[in-house]
């Protein structure tokens, strides 16, 4: 029986750890390891769409809560509600999982799982759980560079509009009432996110409070972040375009004029026609020998 190396779930950040025990183990085990990894996925399975409806019910609810502080009482307790058993689902589910697999590879499905581990913490990361969901459409699917590149770049796209939606929902909830504080209104913190993550940071609007900055730097190294991704794209799209071209047999010119036309190709092309039609060589006549008086 050929030992187990890696076992990647639908959900799974990346391979897991080896699991299962050794070849030598007895067979009651084997049977016991592999029989929790199947009821842990069939429990994957079944969760996924419930635990999909709980992560957009837990964003509107606490979108509400943070957004609508003047709303009925009831409202508030509802909303309250639906937030505290949401998380709660999030807790059941992911205990569930670790416990349902085998002693020796925990520690790889957690490190795997590290995005159902952090919304364990803060549900509103269930948000980046829920763009994962973006690589199974059927546009994004092949291995291809075009495909690769517009998977990337919709879901960073998404992913940034997620990541300052999530940080200014956050950062107008621990401002908001602070003494001296800026961010009071949900436009001020959208617009404090914006220009922090785009690095630019005009000071017209400042965290107060230790958390707020804490959310701050968050932001900034997301920040960094994206940009690096930004560059890294705009280098292999034309890395790419260059590969092409030059296995097309298409000169690379660097000097084209407004019509359209390429001075270097022209130059080539005069080139390649001068060594097709070659001239002799005009050869100056040989001087004559004086003559002896």
């Amino acid at each position: 029986m050929a030992r187990r190396t890696e076992h990647e779930t639908p959900d799974s950040d990346g391979p897991v750890a080896p699991v299962g025990g050794t070849p030598s183990a007895p067979p009651a085990r084997r049977a016991g390891v592999a029989s929790g990894i199947r009821f842990r996925d069939r429990w994957e399975r079944t969760t996924r769409w419930p635990l999909l409806v709980l992560s957009v019910a837990f964003i509107v609810a606490y979108s509400f809560l943070v957004l609508a502080p003047e709303a009925p009482a009831a409202l508030h307790l509802f909303f309250a509600v639906v937030l505290a058993a949401a998380w709660v689902a999030f807790i059941v589910d992911f205990s569930v999982r670790v416990a349902m697999t085998p002693r020796g590879g925990r520690a790889g499905y957690v490190r795997s799982h590290k995005v159902h581990l952090a919304s364990v913490v803060l549900p509103l990361l269930r948000l980046f759980w829920l763009l994962r969901l973006l690589n199974r459409m059927p546009t994004f699917q092949g291995n291809g560079g075009t495909a690769l590149r517009s998977r990337v770049v919709v879901i960073a796209i998404s992913s940034t509009a997620v990541f300052v939606y999530v940080i200014a929902l956050t950062e107008l909830s621990v401002e908001r009432g602070a003494p001296h504080a800026t961010i009071i209104t949900f436009g001020n913190a959208v617009w404090w996110a914006c220009v922090t993550i785009a690095t630019v940071g005009y000071g017209d609007f400042t965290p107060v409070t230790w958390l707020g900055r804490v959310f701050g730097v968050v932001l900034m190294i997301g920040g960094v972040a994206i940009i690096g991704t930004s560059s890294a794209l705009i280098v292999s799209f034309l890395s790419e375009r260059i590969t092409h071209r030059v296995h097309d047999g298409q000169p690379l010119g660097r000097h084209d004029d407004v019509s359209g036309h390429n001075f270097e190709e022209q130059t080539v092309k005069t080139t390649d026609s001068s060594l097709e039609h070659p001239t002799a060589p005009e050869i100056a006549p040989e001087a004559s020998p004086p003559e002896n008086t």
